[in-house]
């Protein structure tokens, strides 16, 4: 193993003498020593203390004053910094470019939500074209915040008829997410423990909610999300997903709604199995389409009957492929190809192939709309480009890709950027892809920092992005980004995400540093200049990183 040095930027600021060096007092986090874990293993039970549990709590006083001395420490170290408001400046730049979303037809409308690149928080508009003709607001959120108190939007849901805008607030990310209705009515969201659907009548107390569902014979599982209708908007039917190994797997039960509802709706198994994940793609009345990698780690297409839902009854509308990952799917569907997306079109009737590929080179597809039954919109993003959507107007045929909306950032130097693919090898002899952003001119003489950002969980699949602040680390500080698809993650399937779970989570470690090693050996960077980059669970790889690696810090004090 390589002896690779992991940089991290404040270090590198105090070695340059940009910030001050004076130590600084961090919080003190008391430990709980009666919070102790029994994990079963090969040799017995094994007890492990977790004595930091009551940090997981955010509303918590003891972790509000934390978070709050934390916050106080970070904004002195930063703002010590001379170079800091240059900084700000760039990445604000980067970040200036007009965001949105794609149009959702209710009734007689077209919502969607936009942002001109200086808001802090996208505002809901709706119109009465799908192009955004002469837009209506319908709700700005940057208007809930006042001064240092500011409101976070989150979830958020239209009823029927649009005539409801419900949303999830949160204020300065501290407190409890609140669930709010136009007449600004408010209640606390259900914990994580003991899920629950409950049933809200407009105009009435959040008390009077009625339950309607929930397992309690299953504490952990988590219901709901998403919920379908079927059969006319009288069959309801709800994801149960498990916990602990069967996070990634979930079954389906079905209830018949009643004109009124007075209490709990009773629930009866539609897809019961835990061995897979089933994902709701489209609902007619009497079936639903639903991608699944039951038996497929590739993922296949099958339609699934109301009245006959036994697997041996199901229909396939579109078989695994062995080679390529189905990722999103409706008459248009994409395969995820050595990470990148092609697209194929079906009839979805039957499954017969109708463009077996679209005239595009391999692209990273961030998402798609058919506002109307005649019109698909897809928007390609990638490391250098934050925004083009293409457009295909079945009327014109069905390879006619038309460039529908493109925004080049004014001051990111496009054309002097690539990025690229590579494969290298982890230490147990596997082939590893890897995208590389760089400046067109860079010199391979190990003089450029390199930062490698790292997840490898949950089947996440992690593409090119255009994030901001990498673009700043690479148009104005000759930077070289590193995203390798580790082990653990999505992009080949099943089976690799299962190569870096639970017991093969090693996996997705080697990974990682593998990838540092061929950017060192290939003069992309140098063991001084590494920096590493991992969030929520690749916080998790990037500590595992730090222990299993000899360390000495880029930049030390």
């Amino acid at each position: 193993m390589t002896f690779i040095t992991i940089g991290i930027i404040s270090l590198c600021l105090l070695e340059n003498g940009l910030v001050s060096s004076s130590k600084f007092e961090y919080p003190p986090a008391h430990r709980n020593e009666s919070v102790v874990d029994t994990y079963q293993s090969r040799t017995g039970d094994v007890k492990i203390k977790d004595p930091y549990r009551w940090l997981e709590c955010p509303v918590r006083s003891d972790t509000l004053e934390f978070v709050k001395t934390q916050n106080k420490l970070f904004q002195e170290f930063v703002d010590s910094n001379p170079e800091r408001s240059r900084i700000k400046e760039k990445v604000t730049l980067m970040n200036r470019y007009p965001k949105w979303d794609f149009p959702r037809k209710i009734g007689d409308w077209y919502y969607f939500t936009a942002n001109d690149g200086s808001q802090e928080q996208s505002i809901y508009y709706k119109s009465k074209t799908w192009h955004r003709d002469n837009p209506e607001v319908v709700f700005d959120p940057n208007k809930l915040s006042k001064g240092d108190d500011v409101i976070t939007i989150g979830v958020n849901s239209y009823n029927k008829d649009a005539s409801i805008l419900a949303y999830v607030a949160l204020r300065n990310g501290l407190d409890s997410p609140k669930l709010i209705f136009p007449s600004l009515k408010s209640g606390s969201l259900e914990p994580l423990l003991n899920q629950k659907i409950m049933y809200h009548r407009l105009g009435t107390k959040q008390s009077e909610d009625i339950l309607i569902a929930e397992l309690p014979e299953e504490p952990e599982a988590r219901i709901g999300s998403p919920m379908s209708y079927l059969n006319e908007g009288k069959t309801l039917v709800i994801t149960k997903v498990g916990n602990g190994e069967a996070y990634a797997q979930n079954s389906l039960f079905t209830a018949d709604i009643p004109s009124n509802i007075t209490g709990k709706l009773k629930l009866e198994p539609f897809i019961p199995y835990m061995n897979a994940e089933f994902s709701i793609i489209s609902v007619q009345n009497s079936s639903i389409l639903v991608k699944t990698d039951r038996n497929a780690p590739n993922w296949k297409l099958v339609r699934i009957y109301l009245d006959n839902p036994e697997e041996s009854n199901w229909e396939t509308v579109i078989e695994e492929d062995p080679k390529m990952v189905l990722t999103w799917d409706k008459l248009i569907h994409a395969y995820l190809d050595d990470c990148l997306h092609w697209i194929r079109i079906r009839n979805l009737t039957d499954g017969e192939i109708l463009v077996d590929r679209l005239p595009l080179e391999r692209t990273n597809v961030n998402s798609f709309s058919s506002p109307e039954p005649d019109i698909f919109l897809f928007k390609v993003e990638n490391a250098t480009n934050p925004h083009t959507i293409y457009m295909l107007n079945f009327t014109k045929g069905l390879t006619n890709i038309e460039l529908y909306s493109h925004f080049k950032l004014p001051n990111y130097e496009v054309d002097n950027t690539v990025w690229k693919e590579v494969f290298y090898t982890s230490y147990d002899g596997t082939k590893i892809h890897m995208f590389i952003v760089h400046k067109k001119n860079l010199k391979l003489d190990g003089s450029s920092f390199a930062l490698v950002w790292g997840y490898g969980a949950f089947g996440t699949n992690i593409m090119p992005i255009y994030q901001p602040y990498r673009a700043t680390l690479v148009e104005n500080f000759n930077a070289v980004i590193a995203l390798p698809n580790l082990r653990g993650g999505g992009e080949f399937g099943k089976k690799w995400n299962h190569l870096g779970q639970f017991a093969n989570k090693q996996n997705s470690i080697d990974d990682f540093i593998a990838a540092a090693e061929y950017l060192i050996k290939h003069g992309y960077t140098s063991s001084q200049k590494v920096w590493a980059e991992g969030r929520s669970a690749g916080g998790l790889l990037i500590g595992a990183i730090i222990n299993q690696t000899i360390l000495h810090l880029a930049c030390r004090q």
